[in-house]
C-alpha cells in the first residue's frame, strides 16, 4: 500500500532527511523514478506517489549535499555513483 505523496521543507540536515525518508520508504513503495534539480529531490513510486524535499541533498558539485545525496541512494539501493552526482546540476532517471 502506498502513502499520498509526501512534500517536506522543514528538515534541515541531511541526517533528518535520511531518517525521514527511510521511516516511510517502506510504506512509500518501490521507487520508479528519481529527480534532481540543484536542491530539490523528488522520488515516485510505482503508483505515481512523490516524496520530495527541498534544500537538504543536492548536486553538481564535490560537497556535503551531494555526498548526503550518494548516502542516501546507497541506502535505497539506487546504484549511482558519486561522480555522476558531483558532475550533473540536475537529473532524472527512471528504475526498472
Amino acid at each position: 500500500m502506498a502513502v499520498a505523496t509526501i512534500e517536506c521543507d522543514e528538515i534541515y540536515t541531511i541526517d533528518e532527511g535520511i531518517e525521514l525518508i527511510e521511516k516511510y520508504i517502506t510504506a512509500f513503495g518501490k521507487i520508479k523514478k528519481v529527480e534532481m534539480k540543484e536542491n530539490f529531490i523528488k522520488l515516485t513510486n510505482e503508483s505515481g506517489y512523490n516524496m520530495s524535499m527541498y534544500g537538504v541533498f543536492s548536486c553538481g558539485y564535490a560537497g556535503g549535499g551531494p555526498s548526503g545525496t550518494y548516502d542516501l541512494f546507497q541506502r535505497l539501493g539506487i546504484n549511482v555513483s558519486k561522480e555522476f552526482i558531483y558532475e550533473n546540476e540536475e537529473f532524472m532517471f527512471k528504475i526498472k
